[in-house]
């Protein structure tokens, strides 16, 4: 009787780390991330001098591939605001003129996936499509000196490449750091910016 417990005891346990251990390496088809993040004008020169640095949220859902690509479906949002100081000093009265950045696309996500690592580094690169749209200015000067800071209302393409990590301090908080370069096509001087992104995954 002592044996069949003790080979039941045993048989229980080795089917509890199969399970964990199969629950560990298999990973789940659908991921979620939710980020947060600045994001720096950098080109042309006088979109970044013109422009502070702002800020920008984004959520994506991911379908895995294989155990190392992903797919990932991109929804994101950036504001980046005039700055009339820079070019006017900060005596000047001023309300809105931020510009919107709606972008929506498809990235393509590479991780190492080392299994019981707790940091893993990746690639990504995507496109899509970024709707840019400028709030209205209210201010005491006149429309031809801050005319030159306006951008028209446009649907444009855009590009973007990363390289980020992801960090899992427990068993069910998964975080990431990323950083991207981030191209929005103009008819010349594509507007250029670096977003930094820490989220979660989930």
């Amino acid at each position: 009787m002592t044996t069949c417990r003790n080979i039941l005891i045993t048989g229980l346990i080795l089917a509890g780390l199969i399970v964990s251990v199969s629950a560990e390496t298999v990973p789940k088809p659908v991921t979620v991330y939710l980020g947060i993040g600045p994001t720096a004008p950098i080109d042309p020169a006088l979109f970044r001098d013109d422009h502070k640095t702002g800020f920008h949220v984004f959520t994506s859902v991911g379908y895995s591939l294989n155990p190392n690509a992903e797919v990932i479906g991109r929804l994101e949002m950036h504001l980046v605001a005039v700055d009339f100081e820079e070019r006017f000093g900060d005596n000047v009265s001023f309300d809105g003129g931020g510009i919107d950045m709606l972008l929506f696309g498809v990235d393509i996500k590479l991780n190492t996936h080392r299994y019981g690592v707790p940091i893993r580094p990746f690639v990504l690169t995507g496109a899509g499509w970024s709707r840019l749209s400028q709030s209205a200015i209210t201010t005491s000067l006149a429309f031809e000196q801050y005319a030159p800071l306006l951008i028209e209302n446009q649907t444009r393409f855009y590009f973007n490449i990363g390289i980020g990590t992801e960090i899992r301090p427990s068993p069910t908080l998964n975080m990431f750091l990323l950083a991207r370069y981030l191209e929005i096509r103009q008819d010349s001087d594509h507007i250029s910016l670096v977003p930094i992104t820490f989220g979660i995954r989930f």
